[in-house]
């Protein structure tokens, strides 16, 4: 993508916490304190992180040879910031309000069905996904009276403490897709780690 086209995704997705070239900082730390950085010197793109102090992370420095991969990969990083920004402020919303986040059977199945979403175990179903990526799988059940939702680890067996229980099936469904959907980010996010290393590797 362009100049023109990134600054539009960045508009239209309300993107922050980004250093454009020279410009100033459009940021709220409060939260996450990483910046995106994109800039241009010696003929190269380069795409950053900025991190406490206002150093650059040099591992995370990446050139490009022309401004169009650069700026997709600003844009890739940029939305990973939001993800994680969005994550966080809806863990202190759950802990201040954990009984406004409610979900029906029905709305969590068209979600998972919408968002192509992967990795999960639904009540005495299989379990559906790939683990090539990561092995842990998204589980929610009804067990002696009571709604959880459970992550399965290796060898198909419950991760000890990871079980959280619900005095109602809505809130256990919003649980379950809550923690679906942080799964499916972090296989999104490996997947296009190993691309990124098999690209480099021709």
């Amino acid at each position: 993508m362009n100049k023109d086209e990134t600054l539009k995704i960045i508009e239209d997705e309300k993107l922050i916490n980004y250093k454009w070239f020279k410009n100033e900082w459009v940021a709220d730390r409060r939260i996450v304190n990483d910046i995106v950085a994109i800039d241009h010197a010696d003929a190269k793109w380069v795409t950053y992180i900025i991190g406490e102090r206002d150093w650059i992370i040099d591992e995370t420095q990446l050139y490009f040879d022309s401004e169009e991969e650069a700026m997709d990969d600003f844009i890739r990083r940029l939305r990973l910031t939001k993800r994680i920004i969005d994550r966080e402020l809806e863990e202190r919303r759950r802990t201040i309000d954990p009984d406004s986040f409610k979900m029906t059977k029905k709305e969590a199945l068209e979600i998972i069905k919408d968002e192509k979403l992967i990795q999960y175990k639904w009540f005495r179903d299989e379990c559906y996904g790939n683990r090539t990526l990561l092995n842990n799988v998204v589980a929610i059940d009804y067990i002696d009276g009571k709604w959880l939702t459970y992550i399965i680890g290796e060898g198909d067996s419950m991760i000890p403490n990871s079980e959280s229980y619900f005095d109602s099936e809505e809130k256990a469904v919003d649980d379950f897709i809550w923690k679906l959907r942080m799964t499916n980010e972090i296989i999104e996010s490996r997947a296009n780690f190993e691309a990124r290393e098999a690209e480099e590797a021709r």
